[in-house]
């Protein structure tokens, strides 16, 4: 019986359901907005609308992403 259960519990968490409609919500092109708004050289939204909606300054967001960035590429050239 337990084996049953979780033979059946396996099944019901794999993923994806067959025959459920998959919708593409275009995750590549939101990132884009998202960077060309925030991040280019003419932003969309201020400072102000930066630091309401991620709940930082824009520099400390850019000094995480650039640490996040050295890391990943050094655990890339070490993998590699």
């Amino acid at each position: 019986l337990a084996e049953e259960e979780e033979a059946h519990h396996r099944r019901r968490w794999r993923g994806s359901v067959p025959g459920h409609i998959v919708i593409n919500r275009d995750h590549a092109a939101g990132h884009a907005r998202i960077m060309s708004d925030y991040f280019n050289d003419n932003p969309v939204y201020t400072d102000y609308h930066f630091r309401r909606r991620y709940r930082m300054r824009r520099p400390l967001f850019l000094r995480i992403m650039a640490a996040v960035v050295a890391v990943l590429s050094e655990l890339i050239r070490i993998k590699c």
